[in-house]
């Protein structure tokens, strides 16, 4: 039985309210309810059988202060925090104490070791240097411990009043985005055992508010999800967003506060969009987030499926849409989508395809890049906004491979061979400013002047239905002693690796190099630790075989260009027929990049200067830099023009000598893509 059937909620009538300005007053009733409500969700990913062992085994080892000897309640470490564990005890032994299915229910002894431990907390009352933990985690604890031991003998007044005021934490006008909701649940908490119907309309508005686009964090225009400023955050903050509304909406059954119709859209095209774009199965791509791929296990969603069935029963005008994703997030044979999204706010493109999912992400001056270092987090990922690109067929080409990546070949970026030094841990911008691409939605070109870490390089990505072809130019690498490299791919090695002239071959994805430029193949065992890129993580060394393959383009390298395409989906004899004339690079030089499909007649260009361009009988001059798709070239009904650098308001284009003064997207909708009517 699903969740919302089990709580017995009415869709129309508690969930979605006309507005959250129309509610009523929550009674005592109401109040009940919530903290009822709340009850069922914290039970329902509760193992039962472990959570009686843990709630013994802390029972056991309590001492008489009601402190444990193993941690250390002095701890400053910004995470993992060392007294956080002491709440999460509690929190297992009250699961314990209040289960009529477990043998420790209403247990004296039981109950008097959370009473002890409670009031050993408070005497201590740890402050954490990471705000998250005093802000968030912390009251949050402090509240499903109080609703599981809500109306026990166990808790006396005078207690409950002590944690109560405990929970009094984080500013929720403050915050945006994920952060908002996480404070939010905690003040809806207090607010249900207190009975404060001031506060829990306060709450739910403020909860429900991060349900708009237009702000610098949270869901944007585009449908991607900023947090920590202007950085692309749609994996883990997304996350925390989506189960936040989810986990209120629940809490709020049989109550009139729901999300209004607007509030709702927003949550579905951000699920759909957005958040949806980044999976292939279970797996979300390791470029839509931050530092969080440096946690273990922390790119695999499981419960994905299960959030969209609750999702379809919210939103039951997307219910199909819902149901369809999460067909073929359960399995890639039952992908059908075919898209290109570009997300102009975060500079960042993700193309799908029944066949495979591709995506690169970049940094410019209106872009925070990926965080590196902080909380002691991905310390080695300086390179990740750098132009990195994914390619994916099963899915889980890159779970949990980070401990042993070379973080100096990070797939689609161009750089020394070497893992530059971070300057900031937080909030470091982009040092470009043509960053973006160009889609119709299909298919897409992105594109990068990218200037940093003692490298120059004009990147292009053109997407196809098949083909993804990879342009550099201009490269330049600053230093004599190291040497300047383009990394095509680095994932898990499985299967054969095939070389031919040109091309190699490896787990359904074949590679072509259509330049001069040599391939290099690595396919052997690393070693790695979590601890190695995270100090949060284990210590302990696993060895995994992995699959690279790069450009050399040398020391010192003075112009230097590459030149390749990958084809994904392929079986091995499939590779060695596969036949890519169809394919030509018209340009690849610092001025600008051109690709053309003349099966499909597609065609795609970026301009890194005004000027001009010949193809057949095709005519194409702009004076500005660009980027430009035309959809068919010999029917040439229209085309598709953006730019990246988001500064221009309007721009000249001249099509076989026909001229169009074209006005560009302003505001929140600059380097979006606009279609011109030929």
């Amino acid at each position: 039985m699903n969740i919302l059937k089990k709580l017995g909620i009415v869709i129309m009538g508690a969930l979605l309210g006309e507005s959250h300005g129309a509610a009523k007053n929550f009674s005592y009733v109401d109040m009940n309810e919530v903290v009822n409500n709340i009850k069922v969700i914290l039970w329902q990913d509760v193992n039962s059988s472990k959570v009686l062992d843990q709630a013994k085994k802390w029972k056991k080892s309590i001492r008489e202060n009601g402190s444990w000897i193993d941690l250390d309640y002095q701890d400053k470490s910004r995470t993992p925090w060392s007294p956080q564990q002491h709440l999460n005890r509690i929190l297992e032994m009250s699961f314990a104490y209040t289960s009529e299915r477990m043998d420790t229910f209403k247990d004296i002894g039981l109950g008097s070791a959370i009473i002890s431990a409670l009031n050993y907390w408070i005497s201590v009352s740890p402050i954490c240097t990471n705000w998250w933990f005093n802000d968030i985690s912390v009251p949050q604890t402090i509240g499903k411990i109080l609703i599981l031991l809500d109306e026990t003998e166990c808790l006396n007044m005078e207690l409950r009043d002590q944690l109560i005021l405990c929970m009094k934490k984080g500013n929720l006008k403050k915050h945006e985005g994920a952060n908002k909701m996480d404070i939010a649940l905690h003040y809806l908490f207090r607010a249900a055992l207190t009975g404060d119907d001031k506060l829990m309309k306060e709450t739910v508005k403020e909860a429900f508010g991060v349900l708009s686009k237009g702000k610098r964090e949270g869901i944007q225009i585009d449908d991607s999800y900023h947090q920590h400023g202007d950085q692309l955050y749609i994996s883990g903050y997304g996350d925390v967003l989506i189960d936040g509304v989810l986990s209120i909406a629940c809490y709020l059954k049989g109550t009139d506060y729901g999300l209004s119709e607007e509030q709702l859209n927003v949550l579905s095209d951000f699920v759909l969009n957005g958040y949806g774009s980044i999976f292939r199965s279970v797996y979300k791509d390791y470029n839509a987030g931050g530092r969080l791929l440096s946690r273990k296990n922390a790119l695999r969603k499981s419960d994905i499926v299960k959030k969209l069935e609750l999702l379809s029963e919210l939103d039951v005008q997307n219910e199909l849409n819902y149901q369809e994703l999460a067909r073929e997030i359960e399995s890639v044979s039952n992908v059908k989508d075919e898209y290109n999204r570009l997300f102009w706010r975060s500079d960042y493109m993700v193309q799908n395809n029944p066949s495979y999912q591709a995506s690169v992400r970049g940094a410019s001056v209106r872009t925070y890049k990926v965080e590196t270092g902080g909380n002691g987090e991905n310390l080695k990922g300086t390179l990740l906004s750098a132009g990195s690109f994914s390619i994916r067929v099963s899915g889980d080409e890159y779970f949990n491979i980070f401990p042993c990546w070379d973080w100096s070949k990070i797939p689609g970026v161009t750089s020394l061979n070497q893992v530059p030094s971070y300057i900031k841990e937080w909030g470091e911008p982009g040092k470009t400013v043509f960053v973006g691409g160009v889609s119709d939605g299909k298919m897409g070109a992105f594109a990068m002047d990218y200037a940093e870490y003692g490298v120059r390089a004009r990147k292009g990505y053109f997407f196809f239905k098949d083909e993804i072809i990879c342009l550099g130019a201009g490269i330049e690498g600053n230093d004599p002693n190291v040497e300047t490299i383009t990394s095509i791919n680095q994932c898990l090695c499985r299967g054969d690796v095939v070389q031919d002239t040109g091309s190699v071959y490896h787990d359904h994805i074949a590679y072509y190099s259509l330049d001069s430029s040599r391939m290099i193949v690595e396919a052997d065992i690393r070693q790695g630790s979590w601890r190695d890129i995270n100090l949060t993580q284990s210590k302990d060394y696993i060895r995994q075989k992995i699959f690279s393959l790069y450009i050399d383009h040398g020391k010192d390298t003075k112009d230097g260009k590459y030149s390749y395409m990958i084809v994904p989906g392929l079986t091995q004899d499939e590779f060695r027929s596969h036949l890519i004339n169809h394919i030509e690079v018209l340009r690849n030089d610092s001025f600008m990049q051109a690709v053309v499909n003349t099966k499909t007649h597609e065609l795609q260009v970026v301009f890194y200067e005004a000027g001009g361009f010949d193809y057949r009988d095709l005519k194409l001059y702009v004076n500005s830099p660009c980027a430009v798709l035309i959809p068919d070239y010999k029917l040439l009904n229209d085309f598709y023009i953006s730019d990246p650098s988001q500064k221009r308001d309007q721009m000249l284009l001249s099509l076989n000598k026909k001229e169009y003064k074209i006005r560009l997207p302003k505001g929140s909708l600059s380097g979006s893509s606009i279609s011109v009517h030929i």
